[in-house]
Order: structure tokens, then sequence, then C-alpha cells
């Protein structure tokens, strides 16, 4: 019995060898792969970017979670807010335009991007997004909002893309891609009244189509304009701290947030490596790594912020230096679980969060290109 079933075992095991390799040889066959490749694209236009929009929920989806220290998995700093069948971005850092392309984020569903404030490290995507969103059929200009300063970085941008715009326009034809839908439009974001010691301004809201967006002043010296933005829709929020030191007026922002996504810096981490560039000799490093850390909050100062403002979930973001690994994960959080034990993760580009209309549920994922 046991040698009849050795033998049904080896000839099953011989015959699907053979069907892996016979299926192997059609793969070969240049009309078999035009097939094969005809229905992953077809399948793939098909499924599109359902996850996003296939109901009305306030959701957030983290496009970029690294400041400038290059890491192979993150893109840097880019936040994606979806409501109302629309998506807004708030900054727009190297890599994120690839990591919506992979999300098969269409740009003609692209209805704002808001920049926190001119950093490199937040705009430096701008272009490439707006031209996709050009290509996919954005209706007009891109709407860019921003603090005072926007107007300048926009008509840069668009003045370094527009020999490849015409380009483009010359090939395909103004009817597919017209020139006046190309180009990006500025819209500065005033904060009420004069400037304050504590800075604690705010803007007047702004309505789209539902979505309540507020715009708030932080302290990201010297950089400034630094804007938070404050988004409410269907009774539900999410606050976006942009790049900012421990800064006691975020918590007024984000009072009763669902989400907060805040900034981290490990200074603990920056410190060492601020040691190490002094012990080698690299005092270009060692100054740098020394200045970031007066305008950066560390992982505790975002906790304090979220537990003052009674926010739901506390999202961390802009991740410098990025934990790429056990250990420095572990050194970069250290001692947060003594201030905000709970209801709090570590942002992943992917991370990808669900507001449900008028409830208290928060639903994590982590998306896949």
């Amino acid at each position: 019995m046991k040698q009849n079933t050795r033998r049904w075992l080896v000839r099953a095991g011989v015959a699907l060898a053979g069907i892996i390799l016979a299926a192997g040889s059609m793969l070969l066959i240049p009309a078999v792969q035009d097939r094969v490749f005809t229905l992953f694209v077809t399948q793939h236009l098909r499924t599109g970017n359902t996850p996003f929009f296939k109901d009305d929920n306030l959701k957030v989806l983290l496009c970029g979670t690294s400041a400038p220290f290059a890491d192979p998995n993150r893109a840097q700093s880019c936040v994606a807010v979806f409501a109302n069948g629309k998506y807004y971005l708030v900054d727009t850092g190297p890599g994120s335009g690839r990591n919506l392309a992979l999300w098969q984020l269409r740009g003609r569903e692209l209805g704002a991007v808001f920049l926190t404030h001119f950093h490199s490290d937040h705009i430096g995507d701008l272009g490439e997004i707006n031209t996709n969103a050009w290509l996919d059929g954005h209706p007009g200009p891109l709407p860019v909002y921003g603090g005072p300063g926007v107007e300048p970085v926009v008509q840069g941008f668009n003045q370094a893309y527009a020999q490849d715009e015409d380009y483009r326009t010359v090939n395909t034809g103004s009817g597919l891609l017209p020139p006046a839908a190309a180009t990006m439009r500025a819209t500065t974001i005033s904060l009420a009244g004069p400037p304050t010691p504590r800075m604690n301004r705010r803007s007047a809201p702004l309505q789209l189509g539902g979505l309540t967006i507020t715009a708030f002043e932080v302290n990201h010296k010297p950089a400034a304009p630094a804007y938070a933005y404050r988004f409410d829709y269907r009774g539900r929020s999410v606050t976006i701290s942009g790049d900012t030191r421990y800064h006691p007026p975020l918590v007024a922002a984000a009072r009763g947030s669902d989400v907060l996504v805040h900034e981290a810096q490990s200074q603990h981490l920056v410190r060492l490596i601020q040691e190490s560039a002094a012990t080698t000799g690299n005092a270009r490093l060692d100054r740098i790594m020394g200045d970031i850390q007066a305008y950066h909050a560390d992982p505790i100062d975002a906790a304090r912020i979220a537990n003052a403002a009674q926010v739901r979930l506390l999202v961390f973001t802009h991740l410098n230096p990025p934990p790429s690994n056990p250990l420095t994960y572990s050194m970069f959080y250290r001692g947060l679980n003594r201030v905000r034990s709970t209801d709090w993760i570590s942002g992943v580009d992917g991370t990808f969060i669900t507001l449900p209309p008028d409830s208290k549920e928060v639903i994590v994922t982590t998306l896949k290109p």
C-alpha cells in the first residue's frame, strides 16, 4: 500500500513538473506573452483607485513619511486627505509623486495642494504631480495654497516646466492637453490678526465641497510662515502639524481631532549623529545636526500635544532620522510609552486611515503599491 502511494506521488510530481514546464514554455510564445500582458493591464485599469473613493468617508493616506535623510522605503513629506470624491495633498516631498502613481491616484481627482512651508523636502515633487494631473485630464489649473511666499514658489515651478509643457502640447495637441490647464494657480492663505509672541493665529475656514480646511500658525523658525492644517468632514477630523518645534498653541488647533499627524524627530539620535560628525571631523554635518534640533519636535513632545488635545490617534511622520530596523525604532520612540502608552502609530508610506462619518471608529491599514 505504501509502495503504491509513493508511486502515485512520484507520478503526480512528474506530471505537475511537466505542466509547469509546459506553461513556462508557453510564456515564451510572443502571442501568449501579449495576451498575458494585455490581461494584466486591463485588470490593473479596471481596479483603479477603488479603495480611496468607494465610499464618502474622510480618509488619510501617508504618501511620504521621511525627512531629508534618505530612506529606500520612504518618500519625503506628503499626506493625502480624501473627501467628497476628491483628494487633497498636504506637501509634495520628493518621491511622493511616484507613490501616488503606484497607488493609481488619478490627477483628475486631485482637488488642491496645501503647502505647510517651503523647505525643499516639502515641495520637491510639486512640478511632477502637477504635470501628471494635467496629463490625466485635470480640468483646469491646479490650485496650490500656502502662506505668504507661495506665489513665487508656484511661479518658479510653472516657469521650470513651461518648455516641457510646450513639447507635450505640440506632440499631443492642445485639444487633449490644453496649455491653460498645465499651470498651477497659487492662493495665499492669510492668518487673522497681527503676529503675536505665542504664534497662535489661524485662518478663516476654507470650504471645498463640504470639506472645511483651516490653517494654523506653527513655530518652525527660521522657516516662516509655517502652517498646520485641520480638515473637518462629516463629523470627523484630521490635523496635520507640518514641521514645528514643540508648539503649545497646536493643542487648540487639534482639539478633539480623530487623528493628529505630527512630525517627529528623535533628538537623541540626532545628537548621536552630531557627536559622530564631530568625532570624524565632519564640521558641516556637525553644524547641521546641531541646528535642526531647535525647530523640530521629539515624539514625546508630539505626544504631549496629542494628549492635551484629546486626539484619538497620534500618527508620527516626517521621521528624522527614519527608523529602519528594530534597534533604531526602539531608540526613536524611547520613553514615549511613559507619556502616551496607546493610540499612537509610527507612520510608513502607505499608512491608510478611514474615518466613517459621525462615529468614533478609526480604521488603520497599510497599502502596498
